[in-house]
């Protein structure tokens, strides 16, 4: 088992020595990857929030809010999508 107290001299170094990176990379660089491999992947930023243990929603909009530039063209997509479910003559209206 690997606890944090001993993860960076048992683990991280010797990972980063054997990868051989021009630049060292720092744990905390991990957490920002796993973050925007999150985004990417379209996981809600309140799920991405709570995984990183972030007390506020704002600061997880404000370190990666910029990472997702089209979740209002998705959420719009979205709400036309089950409205025109609800009601299929406004889809024909946009047409």
């Amino acid at each position: 088992m690997v606890h944090s107290g001993n993860f960076r001299d048992r683990v991280w170094l010797p990972a980063r020595e054997a990868a051989a990176l021009g630049k060292a990379p720092r744990v905390h660089d991990l957490r920002h990857s796993h973050a925007s491999w999150l985004i990417a992947a379209g996981v809600p930023l309140p799920v991405i929030q709570r995984r990183l243990g972030h007390e506020s929603i704002q600061t997880t909009v404000d370190v990666y809010g910029h990472l997702a530039p089209d979740a209002l063209e998705i959420a719009a997509h979205a709400a036309t999508m089950a409205l025109g479910q609800a009601m299929p003559e406004i889809l024909e209206l946009g047409a």
